[in-house]
C-alpha cells in the first residue's frame, strides 16, 4: 500500500484540479503555450499569449490588421518557473492565465538536466488544467519553437497540439504524451516516462515572421520526429520514427495505424492500415528469471498494393496477411533491440509487469533491474487479420 500513496496523492490532485475561481477575460492574458530553457543558472521560460483580436476577428468574420500576429511570445527568466512568469507580467498588460494552456515544451538541455522541478510547478499550479501534451524540442531552444509561426493554424499551442493528435491516431509513429501520464510514469514501479519529441527543420529569423506562412513551402517547420527516452526524470535518448512506432505498440498506446510492407523481389510495396490495435504484455518467470510475452492483434483493410497478384484468391490474401504479421514483428524486434542495446531503460513497463504480477521477484531484483532489463529475452506473436481490400478487389497490374 505504501508504494501506491505517491500515486493516489498525484490522482487526488489532479481530480481535484478545476475552476479557481471566475476571472474577467478582459483582464487575463490567455496563455497558450509554455516553453521552458535552462538559462546560465535559472530557468528561461517563453509564454505564448493568443492575441484576441485576432482570435475575435476569425470568429465573426472580420478581419485583423495584416500587421499582427496571432499571438505574442513573451521571455523571462527566474530561479523558479514562478518566479520567472512573474516576470512576464512586467512586459506583458496583464496577468498570465495558464487554465487554456495547450502545449508544454521542453529544451533537451533542461530535459537532460531532469524535469522533476517542472512536473512539480504545474502539479502545484492551482490554474493549469494537467491533460496538456508536452515535447522535448531537439537541438534546438524551446523559445525558437513557440516563435515560429506555422502556416494553416498560426497559433503555436493549437498547431503542433493538432498534429500530435494528428499522428497518434493516423501514423502511429508517436502517441500523444500528456502531462498527468508523464507524471504517473515518474511515479510507478518498474517503467521509464517518454515524451513527444519534435524538431525545427530549417530554422531561420524568416521563421518568427508571415514570410513563413506566405509561401507554399515554408521555410522553417516544427517536424515531430519520434520519442524523447527518460531514465527517471532525465532525458538519454530518443526513439525515431519506425522504434518509436515500435514502442507505441508494445505500450498499448495506438488503436490505428499504417504499415506498408515488400510484396515482391522488385522493390514494390503494399500498404495497410491496421484498426483495433491490441498488445496483450506478459512478463513471466521461467526458471526464475523474467521472459516478456508480446500478443499483438489486430484487423487490416488493404488501401495500397503495386505488386502483380490475384487478390481474388484466399491463399493470395493469406500470403499478404504473413507479409504484414513479419514486417510488423520486425519493427517491435528492432525496437526492443535498439531500447536494451542503446538506451537501457525500460520504457515498455517489462518491471512494471513484474511488479504487479510477481512481486517477490520485483522486491528481491528492483534495485539492479536497469541493468537486468537490457537481457530480459523476449518473444513477439503477431496476428494481424486483412479483413478488407479497398473499393477494388483485384490488383490494378492484375493477378497471376
Amino acid at each position: 500500500m505504501k508504494h501506491l500513496k505517491p500515486i493516489l496523492l498525484v490522482i487526488v490532485i489532479i481530480l481535484l484540479n478545476g475552476c479557481w475561481n471566475y476571472k474577467e477575460l478582459e483582464s487575463l492574458a490567455i496563455v497558450g503555450a509554455i516553453g521552458i530553457d535552462l538559462g546560465d543558472d535559472d530557468f528561461v521560460i517563453s509564454v505564448e499569449v493568443i492575441n484576441p483580436k485576432t482570435v475575435a476577428s476569425k470568429g465573426d468574420g472580420g478581419s485583423s490588421s495584416i500587421n499582427e500576429t496571432p499571438s505574442v511570445v513573451y521571455e523571462a527568466t527566474g530561479k523558479t518557473i514562478r518566479e520567472a512568469l512573474n516576470n512576464v507580467v512586467l512586459e506583458a498588460p496583464y496577468k498570465l492565465y495558464l487554465g487554456h494552456m495547450h502545449l508544454l515544451v521542453i529544451s533537451e538541455d533542461i530535459a537532460k538536466k531532469g524535469i522533476y522541478d517542472i512536473m512539480d510547478f504545474f502539479v502545484r499550479d492551482t490554474e493549469s488544467r494537467k491533460i496538456f501534451p508536452i515535447t522535448v524540442v531537439k537541438n534546438a531552444k524551446a523559445s525558437e519553437v513557440l516563435k515560429t509561426i506555422k502556416p494553416l493554424e498560426t497559433i503555436t499551442a493549437v498547431n503542433i497540439k493538432a498534429s500530435l493528435e494528428a499522428s497518434s491516431s493516423i501514423s502511429g509513429i508517436i502517441s500523444n504524451i500528456l502531462f498527468d501520464e508523464v507524471l504517473m510514469a515518474l511515479y510507478v514501479e518498474g517503467r521509464h516516462p517518454t515524451i513527444t519529441a519534435i524538431e525545427i527543420i530549417n530554422p531561420s529569423e524568416e521563421g518568427e515572421t508571415n514570410k513563413n506562412i506566405t509561401s507554399t513551402d515554408a521555410p522553417t517547420k516544427i517536424k515531430i520526429i519520434g520519442s524523447a527516452t527518460f531514465k527517471d526524470d532525465k532525458l538519454i535518448g530518443y526513439l525515431m520514427e519506425k522504434n518509436s512506432i515500435g514502442y507505441t505498440i508494445i505500450r498499448n498506446q495506438i488503436e490505428s495505424m499504417t504499415i506498408s510492407f515488400p510484396c515482391d523481389a522488385k522493390g514494390n510495396y503494399g500498404n495497410v492500415v491496421i484498426d483495433g490495435l491490441m498488445n496483450n504484455l506478459k512478463v513471466d518467470l521461467k526458471k526464475d528469471k523474467p521472459l516478456a510475452k508480446i500478443d499483438i492483434t489486430g484487423n487490416a483493410a488493404l488501401v495500397e498494393y503495386n505488386c502483380k497478384t490475384d487478390l481474388t484468391k484466399q491463399k493470395n490474401i493469406n500470403k499478404i496477411k504473413d507479409l504484414v504479421n513479419e514486417e510488423l514483428k520486425q519493427i517491435i524486434e528492432k525496437t526492443i533491440i535498439t531500447t536494451q542495446r542503446n538506451i537501457k531503460s525500460d520504457i515498455f513497463g517489462f518491471g512494471e509487469r513484474l511488479y504487479k504480477d510477481h512481486n517477490n521477484y520485483w522486491k528481491d531484483n528492483k534495485k539492479k533491474w536497469n541493468e537486468t532489463f537490457s537481457t530480459v529475452p523476449y518473444e513477439i506473436k503477431t496476428n494481424i487479420k486483412i479483413e478488407r481490400r479497398g473499393s477494388t478487389i483485384d490488383s490494378t497490374k492484375g493477378g497471376v
